[in-house]
């Protein structure tokens, strides 16, 4: 079974786990801050443009020698995370509509990675692979209106 880092309510949010993902930690820690606290479709946007390289990620933490791009400071483009997030994004978004949220309400509670574990390349060229479990926990907003 699945663990979350979270002990949000179930019956009011949508979750969405990718355990063991061959991508790097660091950029999936920089695009999780990146999209947390948005709508889901701001935030499906975003990993898209991401993905098509029209806006860099801005890294914020792991920014050694990273390239400044403009108007935003040290960023890149990591497709290979961004594609997976895209990809998680949208099994979140199918989990709320089984539930019966609308899309349009929705908003990123929860966006967390974590580092898994890191097995050993065989061969001539040895060396460990970068990998993560990255969870994604949505939430229905209802604006409340003034009396």
């Amino acid at each position: 079974m699945k663990q979350y880092s979270s002990s949000i309510e179930r019956k009011t949010t949508a979750r969405a786990y990718l355990a063991d993902a061959n991508l790097s930690p660091k950029y999936c820690e920089e695009m999780c801050r990146y999209i947390r606290r948005r709508k889901l479709t701001r935030a499906k946007a975003i990993v898209s443009q991401i993905a098509a390289m029209e806006i860099p990620l801005p890294i914020l933490v792991h920014n050694h020698k990273t390239p400044h791009k403009p108007g935003i400071g040290p960023g890149k483009y990591p497709l290979n995370v961004a594609n997976a997030f895209s990809l998680l994004l949208a099994n979140v978004e199918a989990n709320a509509k089984n539930k019966g949220f609308t899309i349009d309400n929705l908003y990123i509670v929860h966006c967390n990675s974590h580092r898994a574990s890191r097995p050993a390349h065989m061969g001539r060229q040895r060396g460990k692979t970068k990998r993560s479990h990255v969870e994604v926990i949505v939430k229905e907003k209802i604006r409340e209106e003034k009396k």
